[in-house]
């Protein structure tokens, strides 16, 4: 509901609606910013193959920072769970968005569907 009212305020523009915080809370721009810190320290830190694990928010404004396309509605229709395939080198992500775990979609919950509320 709190995305339908953002969107009427902002006429959807996806800017203004990321950096919009409640009195006290964190914007999705802060949150995106502190996530993309954290995920690159630990990258920097652990060189090689590393497992992160967070909830769907956290994984949507991720790799929102690393394709401007990818918004709520591809964040949604993620798994639970779900796998993203990342290379890090350079101090720079690389999403592999072909990548798919053989086996996942025995054991993953269908992606939300908003139709349902």
């Amino acid at each position: 509901m709190i995305i339908v009212i953002l969107r009427r305020k902002f006429g959807g523009d996806p800017g203004r609606i990321l950096s919009f915080a409640l009195t006290g809370c964190e914007s999705s721009t802060a949150a995106q910013s502190r996530i993309c810190r954290a995920v690159a320290d630990i990258a920097e830190c652990a060189p090689g193959v590393s497992a992160l694990f967070a909830h769907g928010n956290v994984i949507g404004l991720f790799l929102n920072s690393l394709d401007t396309g990818y918004g709520r509605l591809e964040a949604e229709a993620l798994t639970n769970p779900d796998v993203i395939k990342l290379d890090y080198n350079e101090a720079a992500f690389r999403w592999d968005t072909q990548f798919r775990l053989a086996g996942l979609e025995r054991i993953a919950t269908a992606p939300f569907d908003a139709a349902r509320l």
